[in-house]
C-alpha cells in the first residue's frame, strides 16, 4: 500500500516523548504543567451548561451548509454582525482546512506568525499548501511586536494567498496592536491579500482595563475570523467552531465556501441547537477563566521578580506564559531532567519555533496550586 506523497513531516518520536512513555509504562503519573485541556484543569462548566444539548430541535434534520440558522443568528447578535456572515464548523482546525481549500492551490503559500503553535504545519501539509513564517520580536518589558518590515519583505518573496494572524498569539500572549492592525490592512490592500484571524483566545486578556482589536468588524479587506467553544466555554469536546466572513469577501468566495461546508456538513445538531444558550452562559464563565489566568500570571511575577534567575515574559492574554530560564543545559535536556526528577512535563520554547533557547511554557489555566507547584520546582532547580 502506498501513502500519499503529501506527508513529509517526520513522525519519529523524540527523546521527550520516549521518556514520557517510559514513565507511563512504569505507572508513574506525569504532572503536565503545560496542559491546555480545561477538563484536566478543573475548568468544567456547571451541569446547567450540559443540559442545553437536549431539546426538541435535536429530533429534526434540516441540513444547512452554513449551519443551523438559529445558531448563526445567535452568533450575529453576540458579535453585532449578520447570520449570513457565519459558517459553522466542527472546530477551528477544520475552519483552517476549509480556508486552505478555498483560497489556496496546491503549492500556494500562507504566512504564519512565529513563535506559534505547530499544529498549522500538519494542517497545511494535508491541504497541500505551504507556510512561510513572519516573526514576532520581543523587547522586555514592553512585550511582543510584529517585525512589519520583515513581513512586507516576506510578502514580496513568497507571494502568499493570505496572512494568518493569531490574536492573541499562542504562546506569546500578544495581541495585535492598533498600529499593527492598520498596517496589516494596508499591506493586504497593497498586495491583494486576505486575513485569516484566529481569535479563540481573544476574550482572555490579563489586563481588566485594556480593550483589544478584533478582525470581526474589519470591512476594509477580505477577512475570515475564527473562534469556537473550545476556549470560549472550555468545551473542546463538543466540537463547535465558526468562521466569520467579512463584508469584503466576494459572493463567489462565499458560494465556494458554502460548497465546501455542504460537502462535509460536520457541525452537529446538539451543539448548534444549544449555541444560543451557550453563548449567553459564556459571559459569566469567561469571568471564571479570566480570574484563573490573571491570578496565575500575577503569581508568576511575584515568584520571579527583577533579581530572579528566571524572567517572566510580558503577555497580554491567552492561556500560556513564557519563562526565560538560565541556559545551563540544552532545552531538551532540561525537559528530560524535569521528567526524570520531578515527573513534570513542560513544553520547551523550540516546540513553538522560538528563535532563542532557554524558554519554557507553562499553562495559565492550571489550578493555582498546580501552577505554584510548577514555579516552585523551577525555582528550586535554578536557585540551588
Amino acid at each position: 500500500m502506498k501513502l500519499s506523497n503529501r506527508f513529509t513531516i517526520s513522525l519519529e518520536e523524540n527523546a521527550i516523548t520516549r521518556k514520557k512513555k517510559e514513565l507511563a509504562l512504569k505507572g508513574i503519573s506525569i504532572f503536565d504543567a503545560s496542559s491546555s485541556n480545561p477538563s484536566k484543569c478543573n475548568l468544567i462548566p456547571n451541569d446547567s451548561v450540559f443540559t442545553c444539548f437536549f431539546n426538541e430541535s435535536i429530533k429534526m434534520y434540516s441540513p444547512d451548509p452554513q449551519g443551523l440558522y438559529s445558531a448563526r443568528e445567535a452568533l450575529a447578535q453576540y458579535y453585532d454582525s449578520k447570520p449570513e456572515n457565519f459558517f459553522l464548523t466542527a472546530s477551528t482546525s477544520e475552519a483552517y482546512s476549509w480556508l486552505f481549500k478555498l483560497l489556496g492551490n496546491p503549492g500556494d503559500t500562507f504566512l504564519i506568525p512565529k513563535p506559534g503553535y505547530p499544529l498549522f504545519d500538519y494542517l497545511a501539509e494535508q491541504e497541500c499548501v505551504k507556510l512561510a513564517p513572519y516573526y514576532l520580536e520581543y523587547i522586555h518589558p514592553g512585550g511582543w511586536y510584529i517585525d512589519l518590515d520583515a513581513l512586507e519583505s516576506t510578502i514580496r518573496t513568497h507571494d502568499p494567498k493570505g496572512i494568518i494572524v493569531i490574536n492573541p498569539n499562542n504562546p506569546t500572549g500578544s495581541y495585535i496592536s492598533n498600529y499593527e492592525y492598520e498596517k496589516l490592512i494596508s499591506l493586504c490592500e497593497q498586495y491583494d491579500l486576505c486575513i485569516i484571524a484566529d481569535e479563540v483566545f481573544n476574550p482572555f486578556s490579563v489586563n481588566t482595563e485594556t480593550k483589544h482589536v478584533s478582525f470581526v468588524h474589519c470591512n476594509d479587506i477580505p477577512a475570515f475570523t475564527l473562534n469556537g467553544l473550545s476556549k470560549l466555554l472550555c468545551l473542546p469536546q463538543v466540537k463547535q467552531g465558526w468562521i466569520h466572513v467579512s463584508n469584503m469577501v466576494l459572493s463567489a468566495a462565499r458560494n465556494h465556501l458554502e460548497l465546501i461546508a455542504d460537502t462535509f456538513l460536520s457541525a452537529n445538531i446538539f451543539t448548534m441547537s444549544a449555541l444560543p444558550e451557550l453563548l449567553r452562559l459564556s459571559e459569566s464563565w469567561l469571568t471564571v477563566v479570566k480570574t484563573r489566568i490573571r491570578g496565575n500570571y500575577l503569581t508568576a511575577h511575584s515568584f520571579f521578580q527583577e533579581t530572579a534567575p528566571i524572567r517572566v515574559r510580558t503577555a497580554q492574554g491567552g492561556w500560556s506564559v513564557m519563562l526565560e530560564v538560565p541556559r545551563y543545559e540544552t532545552d531538551e535536556q532540561l525537559i528530560l531532567d524535569l521528567l526524570t526528577t520531578y515527573h513534570m512535563y513542560l513544553q520547551p520554547g523550540y516546540f513553538f519555533d522560538t528563535k532563542e533557547a532557554g524558554i519554557v511554557v507553562p499553562s495559565l489555566i492550571l489550578e493555582p496550586e498546580a501552577f505554584t507547584k510548577c514555579l516552585t520546582i523551577l525555582q528550586t532547580i535554578f536557585t540551588e
